[in-house]
């Protein structure tokens, strides 16, 4: 077995390198996947403001 700095085999500190790159991948991938949807996401959100706007309330007088 040989040693490192760490006073580990080198097994387990590929393993936790491994570990933390697997990790930080998936991170990384919703941080972005968050980047680009977030414009399409703020449009919905503005067309669904702009609908209820448009919407006018309309007082009918009743008939007598």
């Amino acid at each position: 077995m040989i040693l490192t700095k760490f006073k580990h085999s080198k097994i387990i500190f590929y393993n936790y390198l491994l570990i933390m790159k697997t990790i930080s991948t998936f991170i990384l991938l919703i941080y972005w996947s968050i980047m680009i949807f977030a414009p399409v996401m703020s449009k919905d959100v503005k067309m669904s403001r702009a609908k209820i706007n448009q919407i006018k309330i309309i007082e009918l007088k009743p008939r007598n």
